[in-house]
């Protein structure tokens, strides 16, 4: 028996369990996003959170200053941090939202080094500060190694918005109105055109296409 088979009978047997179905909706992305160690960040009064060593703000964090907010954050986006105020997750920008924003976690990493690695030369301790970082990025002077992980970075964000529009036209079925025999298909189908899109991509890697 091949696993659709032993999917359908599944469905034959049990029914469709909606319980079991998650939306994919901007709850969903956010409750899957990574987190700091701790989970959480202090809002710092008048300057908002500081997540990876960088500043976060938004109005918002003005009713829960000098208290701890829970925080996820997009690692292909390096301008953007969510803090949950309340029963609602706030966006916070970056204090130089309009470098840092689409940069990932890979590209500010193999930055920070290359400009630790520089400021080295010339300062007693290499330390790497917001400013630096953002001038860095902003300038013309990135090695070959930042230029192909942004190009990295780039097919893979193509790629991810691709399917996460695949996976937002699929809701949880209504077991009323689709036949058993029916409901695998309709529950987990995605283009053919993306499943071809995604044959390129290598999890450890990211895309390894032409």
């Amino acid at each position: 028996m091949s696993p659709r088979d032993r999917f359908e009978r599944g469905l034959r047997e049990t029914g469709l369990r909606h319980q079991r179905f998650i939306r994919y909706d901007d709850e969903c992305l956010y409750l899957t996003m990574p987190s700091t160690p701790k989970g959480t960040a202090k809002v710092l009064s008048g300057r908002g959170i500081k997540v990876h060593g960088l500043l976060y703000w938004s109005d918002a964090l003005r009713s829960v200053e000098n208290s701890s907010v829970e925080v996820r954050y997009d690692p292909d986006d390096w301008g953007t941090v969510y803090a949950r105020v309340g029963a609602t997750w706030q966006q916070c920008h970056s204090e130089h939202y309009s470098v840092f924003a689409s940069r990932s976690a890979g590209e500010i990493r193999i930055a920070s080094a290359e400009l630790r690695a520089r400021q080295r030369t010339s300062t007693a301790n290499g330390y790497v500060t917001a400013s630096a970082l953002a001038n860095f990025l902003a300038g013309t002077s990135q090695s070959e190694a930042v230029l192909k992980q942004r190009r990295r970075d780039a097919a893979s964000r193509d790629l991810t918005l691709m399917s996460g529009r695949e996976l937002r036209g699929i809701q949880p079925p209504d077991e009323r109105e689709i036949p058993v025999e029916v409901a695998s298909a309709e529950v987990a189908r995605i283009e053919p055109e993306t499943i071809e899109a995604l044959k390129g991509f290598d999890i450890k890697g990211g895309y390894d296409g032409d």
